[in-house]
């Protein structure tokens, strides 16, 4: 729905003061990084589409070119780490053609290929992000008359992060099945993070034609530069001429998920925040393999429901836990960083939290969900009642109003979603004869009140006695 609602229905919750989209908090987007030429906005729906769309070229080639002095009878291995992947006997009939050729027939890799040639032995990675630095590759050619080593001739060019970066949403079982994707040439910064997602809620649609709309932003940040810290708390705070990270979703009314690879950048940026963040969640996930834990995360909760429930405690299939000590776990729930860890041979989130240890995920898309669904319920009625005619102003029509928050929060209390505790609701509305000459001249409806209590969820059990008695 047009973000302009805000101008006929002004529903605010507790910290909202900003103008918002009714939108679903079932949706996601992912801001990565493509050297991609062109690449577009765009909404994806498997792994394959997001690979296909940003991902470019890459060739990472090296090469083993063996010198001869005297051949003689023996074997000469290829190996990457402690797997053999080729070899080759000689003997003193052996040449330089006649060993590689030999190699590149024996040659045997699930990440790379080998062509010979008279003098050499090519080896290319065959998938884009498949390492191809010469020190993972070792020759053994003692007593053959043969030597040299594979060196690296071409790095090619990194994958792009968008593609990994989305690899856990689309991995998890219980992933929505939809994903803006937003690519940028480098990491955001101050000067660009708003104007980046502000150009994506602007689209509407894509080039296919599907609407692009999202509530959860995902970013990731990969470095162990502590040199970086500063820039990133400046991203997420914005400075007197830019609108950061954390204001730019108070505003829009989003929810950003900020994750980081490296735990002394991720503790360096949250000690260093002039304030704790309420729209912003930080993760922390080492994996060597890129998986993310914040896109799991949000794909497990927008495939099920993010507002019922917790954001903790929540077993993922796609990321590993990360080895945590009980000091870094303190740590971590002290700074309100969320992370993977296993406990008593379970693997969980902890601790569902944003940038404060004292506000949870859940509680903040809960309000946000009231929000939306009472403005677009108000809305509607607007539009609906007495057959289209419209509400009337008198005591009849005011009640149809509070009618319509009641009903949002009967739905928000029901079992299928337990947003909202049992019996802590109240709605009220003005008399019409109490209401000013001033509002009823321009047909506004002043004074709908509403109160309610947030359905927590129990995360720690502190102390639970267990006496003997006779």
């Amino acid at each position: 729905m047009d973000r302009l609602i805000d101008e006929i229905v002004k529903v605010s919750v507790s910290d909202a003061i900003a103008a918002a989209t009714p939108t679903s908090v079932n949706t996601a987007a992912v801001l990565g990084v493509t050297t991609k030429p062109q690449a577009k906005t765009q909404v994806l729906y498997d792994q394959a589409s997001v690979a296909a769309a940003y991902e470019t070229g890459v060739d990472r080639v090296l090469e083993y070119a063996p010198t001869l002095t005297t051949a003689d009878n023996g074997t000469v291995t290829i190996k990457i780490g402690e797997e053999t992947v080729a070899s080759a006997a000689t003997d003193v009939s052996s040449t330089v053609e006649s060993l590689v050729s030999a190699l590149a027939k024996s040659f045997e890799s699930g990440d790379y290929t080998a062509v010979a040639s008279a003098t050499k032995l090519t080896i290319t990675a065959k998938k884009m992000g498949t390492a191809a630095n010469s020190d993972i590759f070792s020759v053994t050619s003692s007593g053959t008359g043969f030597s040299g080593s594979v060196s690296q001739t071409t790095a090619g060019v990194e994958p792009a992060s968008i593609v990994s970066d989305t690899k856990s949403f689309f991995l998890e079982a219980d992933n929505p099945g939809r994903l803006v994707c937003i690519p940028v040439a480098a990491d955001p910064t101050v000067a660009n993070i708003a104007s980046v997602l502000d150009a994506a809620l602007g689209m509407g649609k894509d080039a296919n034609g599907r609407d692009v709309d999202f509530y959860n932003v995902i970013l990731r940040i990969d470095t162990s530069d502590a040199d970086d810290v500063a820039n990133i708390i400046e991203m997420i705070e914005g400075d007197a001429s830019h609108t950061g990270l954390e204001d730019w979703c108070k505003e829009n009314f989003r929810l950003a998920h900020l994750e980081f690879t490296n735990r002394t950048v991720a503790q360096g940026v949250i000690d260093g925040l002039a304030k704790p963040t309420t729209r912003i969640a930080y993760y922390f996930h080492s994996e060597s393999t890129g998986k993310s834990l914040a896109a799991a995360l949000v794909a497990d909760r927008c495939g099920n429901d993010p507002a019922r429930g917790t954001w903790a405690h929540k077993t993922l299939g796609s990321v590993v836990a990360d080895a945590t000590t009980k000091a870094q776990l303190v740590d971590a729930q002290d700074k309100g960083l969320n992370v993977y860890v296993k406990i008593a041979g379970l693997e969980r989130t902890y601790m569902g939290t944003t940038g404060s240890n004292k506000t949870f995920i859940d509680e903040v898309v809960k309000k946000d969900w009231l929000k939306f669904r009472t403005q677009e319920a108000i809305f509607n009625l607007l539009g609906q009642a007495n057959n289209g005619d419209g509400v009337d102003y008198n005591d009849n029509g005011i009640q149809a109003v509070a009618a319509a928050v009641t009903s949002i929060f009967n739905t928000a209390m029901d079992n299928d979603h337990r947003y909202v505790l049992p019996d802590s609701t109240d709605v009220t509305v003005p008399k019409y004869a109490d209401i000013s000459a001033e509002d009823k001249a321009v047909r506004n409806l002043p004074d709908v009140k509403a109160t309610f209590s947030i359905q927590a969820s129990i995360h720690t059990v502190k102390t639970v006695e267990l006496q003997v008695v006779a």
